[in-house]
């Protein structure tokens, strides 16, 4: 379902942070789902636009 929603998208961006957070998420989960789940995410991550931006940055834009 997830990649799903995924592929409706043109252009997914992220940053190094919430990758950590959903790796450490899926490390979470038991066997097989978390094996099928990090094989998914690794597949998939090449489709992402990674960028770092300071938090103290993030934090001032209006929408935080």
């Amino acid at each position: 379902m997830l990649v799903q929603i995924l592929k409706s998208f043109q252009r997914i961006v992220t940053t190094p942070s919430i990758l950590t957070e959903v790796n450490s998420l899926a490390n979470q989960l038991g066997e097989p789902e978390r094996t099928k789940c990090l094989q998914l995410f690794g597949k998939e991550i090449g489709r992402f636009q990674e960028i770092y931006e300071p938090s103290q940055n993030i934090t001032q834009l209006a929408d935080f």
